[in-house]
């Protein structure tokens, strides 16, 4: 288990079951009250974007799709949204719940 779920779940769980003791008055104190745990930062295992073989498996993968058993409002969204986003910077939640009266010409492609 790591430290951050134990503050999280485990102790915080602890605290409400000794306060609700407390306040019954079945103790005299909550002894998980003074209980803190130090956190230190997560390790950064890698950077935060994809490297460039990554994107371009993505792209490739994007450009290769085959239509499947899906509509083709669907299909258009797993070709388009990852060009949309490598374009833009966007994540593909934001571009996902786009509708096409966001799009201008004039804003998108800069004419």
């Amino acid at each position: 288990m790591s430290p951050k779920t134990v503050e999280d779940s485990d102790l915080a769980g602890l605290k409400a079951v000794f306060g609700w003791a407390v306040s019954n008055r079945l103790l005299p104190s909550n002894p998980a009250e003074a209980i803190a745990i130090k956190l230190g930062k997560p390790k950064r295992l890698r950077s935060k974007g994809f490297t460039d073989a990554e994107a371009q498996a993505i792209l490739k993968a994007a450009s290769e799709l085959q239509r499947g058993k899906e509509t083709l409002k669907t299909f258009a969204a797993k070709r388009r949204v990852p060009w949309l986003c490598a374009y833009t910077g966007s994540r593909v939640g934001e571009m996902a719940q786009l509708r096409k009266q966001a799009f201008d010409r004039r804003t998108v492609f800069g004419f």
